[in-house]
């Protein structure tokens, strides 16, 4: 179990890492989080963290505390009594003097990788173009300013500018009200006068902006935190807290490293096959009688700095040992060809489907690259029919050590 002393927002609630627990506890001088532990049969099951605030001028609770559990320092030195405690910030004060009707500017802003987002000012009102809150019920307004800040790529000695684009604003975007309930997008604000664009919000170039309104539906009184959560995972999450922006970054657990069967190194990219199969079948399609699918796991890692679009359908064909080229399945997950995105120092997996001559054993891929063409040898078909998957009964090819339905794995 790890205690980790966080910032703002403060999250209570435990994260369970494999066997370990990590848990958020809250500054000292303010409060103190209490800890519960369930064990079952020798080891943490459960973990319940919740916070305590002792009254003001009275340090009672704690002193309880640290003669039930016989502590020999003094409990306020071990939440931090020695340090002064913080004094209220002007941004924390502003939801207390928030009034209806009146523009608070806070002119705040975050950044992740690749956008800029500024919250100028927000405004709690009745009603806004037209649209009327419900009784009891405010209309808040956020003036915020949004930019690019995708750098101009290299294509062939060209430059290429990257767009930046949210299909729909209100998937990835929240606002937590006093850290309980979630306030989406209002579903009117497609049209409203000054709101920025809900469908295909774009930023098609570097430096390019957009300057309007995000306007959610919240309680008319007793607002003590506001959340505004962008959820962006190719290029970084971005939060608000009371006004306040910031980038959260962090580092995620390694990812397991797979054996390759081929590797190909061309800068930016190193691509590895992991994995293959094949099947007489394929996401309920049969193939052809003289034909079978070949399907192949691959991974992308982009050594660059900078993110870039990765385009399997140009760069891996199927080699036939006729000598003739072919390109990914019609049936296959990434059968239409849209390039995969890696962020710079990042890598990504995926599947990609062939349907090659059934006479093949020998099979291979080739590799078209900007400066370089190679062809990676696979592990030959030893000719064996399929199995079915123990569990979900799917035809299993007999390279394969996964069912690619179910994900059992395959024994030998």
């Amino acid at each position: 179990m790890c205690l980790v002393r966080g910032g703002k927002p403060f999250d209570p609630e435990p994260l369970r890492l494999g066997n370990a627990w990590v848990i958020d506890v809250p500054r000292g001088g303010k409060a103190f989080a209490k800890v519960t532990l369930t064990i079952k049969g020798g080891a943490i099951s459960g973990v319940r963290s919740e916070i305590l605030v002792p009254p003001r001028g009275s340090s009672q609770p704690l002193q309880d505390l640290r003669k039930k559990y016989g502590l020999r320092s003094e409990l306020e030195d071990l939440l931090g009594k020695s340090h002064p405690p913080e004094e209220t910030t002007e941004e924390e004060r502003l939801l207390d003097r928030l009034e209806p009707e009146v523009v608070e500017w806070i002119r705040t802003k975050g950044t992740n990788r690749a956008a800029r987002l500024v919250v100028h000012s927000l405004c709690l009102r009745e009603e806004y173009g037209g649209l009327q809150a419900p009784p009891g019920r405010g209309l808040l307004v956020l003036d915020t300013e949004w930019t690019n800040l995708i750098p101009i790529q290299f294509v062939y000695e060209r430059k290429v500018p990257t767009e930046y684009k949210i299909l729909d604003l209100r998937e990835p975007l929240y606002l937590v009200v006093n850290g309980r309930s979630v306030s989406r997008l209002h579903p009117e604000a497609k049209g409203l006068p000054g709101h920025v664009p809900v469908k295909e919000f774009s930023l098609p170039r570097f430096g390019s902006s957009i300057r309007g309104n995000l306007l959610f539906e919240v309680p008319g009184k007793g607002l003590e935190t506001l959340d505004l959560l962008l959820f962006d995972f190719a290029h970084g999450k971005i939060a608000a807290v009371d006004g306040l922006l910031f980038a959260l970054e962090g580092k995620r657990p390694d990812l397991p490293e797979r054996q390759a069967i081929a590797r190909i190194e061309e800068v930016p990219y190193q691509v590895a096959i992991v994995g293959q199969g094949v099947l007489q079948e394929f996401a309920g399609r049969k193939a052809e009688a003289d034909r079978k699918f070949l399907t192949v796991e691959v991974t992308v890692k982009n050594t660059g700095a900078m993110g870039r679009s990765f385009e399997s359908q140009k760069r891996l064909l199927y080699q036939a040992e006729s000598g003739r080229q072919s390109e990914l399945s019609p049936f296959g997950p990434w059968a239409s060809g849209e390039p995969v995105w890696i962020p710079g120092g990042e890598r990504r997996s995926f599947q990609l489907v062939y349907e090659i001559p059934a006479t093949d054993r020998k099979l291979r891929l080739a590799y078209q690259g900007e400066t370089r063409g190679v062809v990676l040898d696979l592990e030959e078909d030893d000719g064996k029919p399929e199995r079915d998957c123990p569990q979900c009964r799917a035809p299993v090819g007999s390279q394969d050590k996964f069912c690619q339905r179910c994900g059992a794995k395959i024994g030998p």
